[in-house]
């Protein structure tokens, strides 16, 4: 603990951030609609439980035992109805996991200006002129966003919307056109 308290005290302290539902749907397509190693952790811990639960007309010798082919608004359904705690660190409220008013950041950056941002920081702690941050490749989520958004009910739009809500206005995001 006492480490810690030094560490928050004198270190420089940066926090990125996304908006909320690109991130959420991000972190949906890498764990369910991907087939990485790491894809089928998630689809079998999670994804079988999902479609049991959400997928109505299914029995339970239909549910794929590996838990491919959850559908985005199973997945959000099942935000909606757990506990804010109890979300994965890859779903999960950054402002939950972050701690924002909490923790005196010196700077939050945003995924949609991450070069310029991480450029700032390295030039804040003192990096050589020549160390600069990888090339940002842009994102494939941002444009697929609203056909995701529209397969929701409005129901699921509003309860998505308020799991987030801190996030939204901590780091100055908007929802308006997504409900």
């Amino acid at each position: 603990p006492d480490a810690i308290k030094h560490r928050l005290r004198t270190y420089k302290k940066f926090l990125f951030v996304r908006h909320p539902i690109e991130r959420v749907l991000s972190a949906f397509r890498n764990k369910f609609e991907k087939n990485y190693t790491s894809s089928a952790y998630f689809k079998k811990r999670f994804g079988v439980k999902i479609i049991k639960k959400y997928r109505s007309g299914i029995y339970p010798e239909e549910v794929p035992e590996t838990g491919d082919g959850v559908k985005f608004s199973e997945f959000i359904s099942y935000l909606i109805d757990t506990k804010p705690e109890n979300l994965n660190e890859h779903w999960a409220p950054v402002s939950s996991m972050c701690h924002p008013c909490h923790v005196r950041y010196h700077i939050i950056g945003k995924y949609e200006t991450l070069a310029a941002d991480a450029e700032y920081i390295l030039r804040l702690v003192g990096a050589p002129p020549f160390v600069h941050f990888p090339e940002v490749i842009p994102s494939k989520t941002t444009a697929v966003v609203e056909s995701y958004v529209d397969t929701l009910t409005t129901r699921q739009k509003q309860g998505l919307v308020k799991i987030y809500e801190d996030d939204f206005r901590i780091f100055n995001y908007h929802f308006r056109n997504l409900i």
